[in-house]
């Protein structure tokens, strides 16, 4: 007849022969207690008591099945422990759900779970086996889902904002683009449109603009819309676009283009207006 080993609950109380009180013997094994413990180890540190009292409490431990607690499971947390004598008895964990405050024997399943855990600082994996009714089963399964989903929004998240961001920062445009525009809508202004094959009088006409290279005709009309200026297509293709002054009512101005000395008459403050208010 084999020896039936003694319930977990008992090697608390034999603890205190050993010499320690309740509230120091709770301390004790909390931070002496392992999920799984490392034999090499313990029979190393088998002269310390506390390293005995938690070997005794871990050996009348039943590690076949483990009992679920899954008060957590939207957050994405489970958690396992072995089981007790007791619960082997009442068949807790293998004729009946392992998940606790449930009482279910029909339906059970074994699931065998990746149980991820964080023990005195140290993050560790184990492989545990538990059984589990399909309502508690769906709870399992949903905590890696539930998990996923919340990793994915907080990912989508961060890349709306990274998004948003990168929108609101205005683009940097170089000076000399900026100058080349200004000094082009200058020249419209004074000496009529400019085609895109009459750049040569252009940049004669100002010599302190640096001349584009070639695709300039199609530089420029990309930038147009944004220095109150509009394209006029060529008739045929391959011909040369006209580079005119916008209409005055559809006509959009930048901050470099927008100075009082810049605009057309037709633009400029009716001063007589002014003087009135």
């Amino acid at each position: 007849m084999q020896r039936q080993p003694s319930d977990a609950s008992s090697t608390l109380t034999d603890a205190f022969e050993e010499g320690a009180g309740a509230a120091q013997t709770q301390r004790i094994f909390r931070q002496e207690h392992e999920f799984v413990r490392d034999d090499d180890a313990d029979a190393e540190n088998a002269r310390r008591w506390e390293t005995r009292m938690a070997r005794r409490y871990y050996d009348a431990l039943h590690k076949e099945y483990a009992i679920c607690d899954l008060s957590r499971w939207r957050e994405g947390a489970v958690g396992l422990r072995w089981r007790t004598a007791a619960e082997v008895t009442s068949g807790k964990g293998e004729r009946i759900c392992a998940a606790r405050g449930c009482d279910s024997r029909d339906g059970l399943r074994s699931f065998e779970l990746p149980f991820e855990y964080v023990e005195q600082g140290e993050k560790k994996l184990e492989l545990v086996k538990c059984r589990a009714c399909r309502s508690c089963a769906k709870k399992l399964k949903g905590r890696k889902r539930s998990r996923s989903r919340s990793r994915s929004r907080d990912r989508s998240r961060r890349d709306r904002k990274k998004k948003k961001k990168e929108k609101s920062k205005a683009p940097v445009v170089p000076e000399a683009d900026v100058k080349f525009m200004d000094t082009l809508r200058r020249d419209i202004q004074e000496n009529g449109p400019v085609r895109s094959n009459h750049l040569n009088a252009f940049y004669k006409r100002h010599p302190e603009i640096k001349p584009k290279g070639s695709g300039a005709g199609t530089w420029i009309a990309k930038r147009c819309q944004h220095y109150g200026l509009i394209v006029k297509k060529p008739e045929k293709y391959g011909g040369a676009m006209e580079f005119q002054l916008a209409p005055t009512s559809s006509r959009k101005l930048n901050i470099v283009a927008d100075r009082q000395e810049d605009r057309p008459p037709s633009q400029l403050p009716d001063h007589r207006l002014i003087n009135k208010l």
